[in-house]
């Protein structure tokens, strides 16, 4: 890099530096504001990047945060359409919940709303058995949960 020199004085004026800096500058200023919007957003957990909903055909639906932080509370929000039982009414809802998702000590259910009727162990997991009242409505369940450690969890 050639400096400028006045009257035989470096001045310290260095044009392809600084023109490549101030790109640079430029290029890292435009990553910080990304990550604040990414942030906000939610992409690193609570916000609507991090929400997800699936459903079903027959209209149950499931709605969660794809990202949930260590220590911090979270909730699977559920709504199932009952099946109709012997004489209309509705049948007794089941609820799987993997072994993998408590085995592995990454989770614990902190509540479930609302109580289940009885809770059955299974081969692969626990049930959830409940009792819908109406056979017209979806009912909804809701399971509170507290993250125990950190990194992903399949289940």
């Amino acid at each position: 890099m050639a400096e400028k020199q006045f009257d035989g004085i470096h001045t310290g004026h260095a044009p392809r530096f600084e023109s490549w800096f101030w790109y640079f500058q430029l290029a890292s200023w435009g990553l910080l504001l990304c990550l604040v919007v990414a942030g906000l957003a939610g992409a690193f957990g609570k916000g609507v990047l991090s929400q997800s909903k699936v459903q079903t055909a027959r209209g149950d639906h499931v709605e969660f945060e794809r990202l949930v932080r260590f220590k911090t509370p979270g909730a699977y929000r559920l709504l199932v359409v009952p099946s109709l039982g012997p004489g209309g009414k509705a049948a007794e809802l089941r609820l799987h919940i993997s072994g993998a998702l408590l085995s592995n000590l990454k989770f614990r259910i902190a509540e479930t709303t609302p109580m289940p009727k009885a809770v059955e162990p299974s081969a692969s997991g626990v049930v959830l058995v409940y009792a819908p009242d109406s056979t017209l409505q979806a009912f909804p369940i809701e399971l509170a949960f507290e993250p125990r450690a950190i990194g992903p969890v399949q289940g």
